[in-house]
């Protein structure tokens, strides 16, 4: 427990204020209540409908804290991260708002601790084998757990799994109900395990009060009500005796049971009003909405539940399981895919969920009987696993909104989870228990250890500051340009000369400050293709990755700057970018936009076309003097018109950066006289073949104009390459002229 609220410390100093997800809304909740003393109304707070019992002990914590400064969060625009991180005010001594952040946070961690001895209680509560012993166990004058279950591996094993569990310890550093549910789904499991045991009307009374503060804490504690509830069924139906002789025999359980569900009614009834929020009237709206026809939102307004249920197994099958596994491992912040760990800790962190699988499969299938735990009930940690994890899921295939499906929202599960990565273990053989218990549990440590120092610190560090005098020696292209007075272009580097079709452009660009500015500027990226169209896609970044308001800098302070600019439906292109700085209030430019530079002159490659196996290639071409370098001509057709001759002609290249190539297009008339011709580079110099790739195909139009003055008769059309700077042409296999004949058309 101290090594968690340590580690959960850790990470609260490590994140900047309202660096965690939904933080601002979660602490204007608390601030709310520790102002007035009661709770706000539904429609009062962003997260006004949250229930109340998580930002009770918060608002304790930062009551007495001066926040009149009302210090606000400032969001970052297409950024890695999602809030840029205030370091005047996030320093010693702590005042104001972010003393009250902090403060509250160590209460996060506080409380979050509380789960560590749930988890325990579970953990040594799953190793009573039978009623008997547990009778026994209540009947003993003896206070406290024996040393020899304290210390088991059975107990401690997933007790330090929870307490190190990364994405855990993130959400405990912050102000979040993320928190109290995890809490809450460890309380629930080690009740529902006594229940399990000894299921007499104390238990089950616990049992019910501990479902009704799940339900006070977040409305996801509906699926833990619904895990306890099939769990207390399927006590009932083991006993096999008929419904009337189980109520006679068990007076005080059938009760119990009725005690619960007059206090859950009465918390509904409380949430219905407003008075206690979100849980129940949100499981209230959903059940009317779904089966009243005459609700305001019925399901004839959504969308069909044969599409919902497609979209969702789409969904499953390309990126949610990765992402499901990510955010529930770790993945911190506001933002996704910038604000992860390495990759390499996700593929240990696989390897080893790998191992605790094939435990579990021992386990199921009753093999290496010696090394199980005995009496562990799997079935109820998988029954927890499957209804914490259910309920998103629902939710996402009726609302048609996969976003709700994050790691964030199976913490109520993480207890159950921790208990099944111990029974997996515990299952393998022996010469491997030893090593994979090691391993995960070390290098679960490892993770939650670094994190803080390798992930989290670099996430929200500035830019390096260069030379204030010299040149960058990393910067390719020198293009100096003053916005104003103030900010200074000083040139820039493409990481990356050519990407792919829909994807992102990075180009680092280099700034230098030449005076200190009061207001807060944004980048605006425009990209252009090379014939000059906005390809209507601007990238609006704070500098340095939001980390570095154009607020704090100094004169002199000159920094590098990547910026990721999608490229739209360009293809088979390069893309020009044009800068300029926006105010991020008055949203006006630095400059006007016609005088902004441009920069920059990324290849785009185009889309795949897939033609292996449809047609034999029309002509392959060599590049001349030995130069290595081989296109086909896979496709062409044409149009002719009343003045013109259109082309299209589909290249395949054979290598990579082939030497620079010029098509032409001949006009032979019946007598074999040249009467039109047209010379292009390809793609109009825009793609030129120095940049295509090994099998890459690419699509060129040219345009034959000034037929009209032709007389009536037959002509036939060639088309060939050669090189634009010794005027040789591309030898063409089989051809002597080393050209391509395309057919005749006839002018009548």
């Amino acid at each position: 427990m101290l090594l968690h609220f340590a580690l959960a410390a850790l990470y609260s100093f490590t994140t900047p204020i309202f660096g965690s997800y939904d933080e601002p809304g979660h602490y204007a909740y608390a601030r709310y209540v520790a102002a007035h003393w009661r709770l706000p109304g539904r429609d009062e707070l962003v997260q006004g409908r949250q229930p109340p019992l998580y930002y009770l002990p918060v608002a304790l914590a930062i009551a007495a804290v001066d926040t009149s400064d009302n210090l606000q969060p400032q969001f970052a625009l297409g950024s890695r991260i999602m809030v840029v991180p205030d370091i005047e005010h996030d320093r010693l001594p702590l005042r104001g708002t972010a003393l009250a952040l902090h403060l509250g946070r160590l209460m996060s961690a506080l409380i979050s601790t509380l789960g560590v001895l749930f988890t325990f209680l579970a953990a040594q509560e799953s190793r009573i084998k039978n009623q008997e012993s547990r009778v026994e166990r209540e009947q003993s004058t003896t206070r406290h757990l024996p040393l020899a279950t304290c210390h088991s591996p059975a107990t401690l094993i997933p007790t330090f799994i929870y307490a190190c569990w990364p994405m855990f310890l993130h959400l405990s550093g912050a102000i979040t109900n993320d928190v109290g549910i995890g809490v809450m789904g460890a309380l629930v499991l080690w009740r529902v395990l006594r229940v399990r045991n000894l299921p007499n009307l104390p238990n089950l009374l616990w049992l019910g009060l501990s479902l009704v503060l799940a339900l006070l804490t977040k409305d996801s504690g509906l699926s833990l009500v619904a895990f306890a509830g099939l769990v207390c069924l399927s006590i009932a139906l083991q006993r096999r005796v008929a419904l009337m002789q189980f109520v006679a025999q068990n007076r005080r359980v059938v009760l119990a049971l009725l005690l619960g569900v007059v206090i859950l009614g009465g918390v509904g009834v409380l949430a219905s009003q407003g008075r206690i929020t979100k849980q129940v009237s949100s499981a209230i709206e959903f059940i009317s909405t779904a089966f009243n026809p005459y609700a305001p939102h019925t399901v004839a307004e959504q969308p069909r539940s044969y599409d919902r249920l497609r979209a969702l197994v789409e969904a499953l099958q390309s990126y949610l399981p990765a992402m499901i596994f990510r955010t529930t491992y770790g993945l911190f912040g506001w933002g996704h895919a910038q604000m992860s760990l390495p990759d390499s800790w996700y593929h240990a962190a696989l390897l080893g969920w790998g191992l605790c699988l094939l435990g579990l499969i021992f386990d199921f299938r009753g093999g290496a009987r010696k090394f199980k735990i005995q009496n562990l009930k799997s079935k109820i940690l998988w029954l927890c696993l499957a209804c914490v994890v259910a309920a998103p899921f629902v939710r996402a295939a009726y609302y048609a909104d996969y976003t709700i499906m994050i790691g964030r929202y199976y913490m109520p599960a993480l207890s159950a989870l921790c208990l099944l990565i111990a029974t997996g273990l515990a299952a393998l053989p022996a010469w491997l228990r030893r090593i994979s218990t090691l391993y995960v549990t070390a290098g679960i440590a490892w993770t939650a250890l670094m994190t803080p120092f390798l992930v989290l610190a670099p996430m929200y560090r500035p830019p390096t500051l260069l030379d204030a005098v010299a040149m960058p020696t990393t910067m390719q292209v020198a293009q100096p340009f003053v916005f104003g007075d103030a900010i200074q272009l000083l040139g820039y580097r493409q990481p990356q000369p050519k990407v792919a079709a829909g994807t992102f452009a990075p180009i680092t660009l280099y700034w230098r400050v030449i005076k200190p500015v009061t207001a807060d500027y944004v980048l605006n990226v425009e990209a252009f293709e090379a014939n000059g169209r906005s390809l209507g896609r601007s990238a609006q970044v704070h500098p340095g990755d939001g980390t570095f308001p154009s607020s704090r800098w100094r004169a002199g302070d000159t920094f590098a700057q990547t910026v990721f600019v999608s490229v739209g439906d360009a293809e088979a292109t390069r893309v020009t970018f044009r800068l300029n700085w926006l105010d991020s209030q008055t949203r006006q430019t630095l400059i006007a936009p016609e005088a902004a530079p441009k920069v920059g002159a990324v290849a785009v490659g185009p889309n795949p076309i897939l033609m292996a196996g449809k047609a034999v290639p029309q002509a392959q071409l060599t590049a001349p003097n030995g130069t290595k370098g081989t296109i086909d001509l896979i496709d062409s057709q044409r149009q002719v018109l009343s003045d013109t001759l259109a082309l299209t002609l589909t290249w395949q290249a054979k290598a990579n950066a082939l030497p620079p190539a010029t098509v032409f297009v001949h006009v032979i008339d019946a007598q074999g006289k040249l009467v039109a011709q047209f010379d292009s580079p390809m793609r109009g110099g825009a793609y030129p073949s120095e940049v295509w790739s090994d099998g890459e195909v690419v699509r060129d139009g040219l345009t034959v104009s000034g037929l009209a003055v032709l007389p009536r008769g037959e002509y036939r059309v060639f088309v060939g390459v050669y090189d634009p700077q010794t005027g040789q042409r591309w030898a063409v296999t089989g051809a002597v002229d080393q050209w391509i004949p395309l057919g005749a058309f006839t002018r009548n």
